[in-house]
């Protein structure tokens, strides 16, 4: 049986979740490994996923992080450092 519009959006911000965890972890919070830790980032996976959806790119999807990292964290870093 096929996945419903719903189902694939749930695996696909499941996915989102995991990713921002184990790939973008910008702050670093993996390598200490707090306990409470790991769902830190789930608050920006609809914005995420919105950007995915709405078919960004590379660059658009970068771009979305890199706010992310710099307004709702307060991370100031060059672009390049966070592609």
């Amino acid at each position: 049986a096929s996945m419903s519009d719903y189902d694939k959006q749930k695996s696909l911000y499941a996915e989102v979740q995991r990713a921002l965890w184990t790939e973008w972890d910008p702050i670093g919070l993996r390598e200490m490994d707090p306990p409470w830790s790991v769902d830190e980032y789930d608050g920006y996976a609809a914005e995420v996923l919105r950007a995915l959806n709405s078919g960004s790119g590379e660059h658009g999807l970068a771009t979305v992080l890199r706010a992310l990292e710099s307004e709702a964290m307060g991370i100031d870093r060059p672009f390049a450092e966070s592609l």
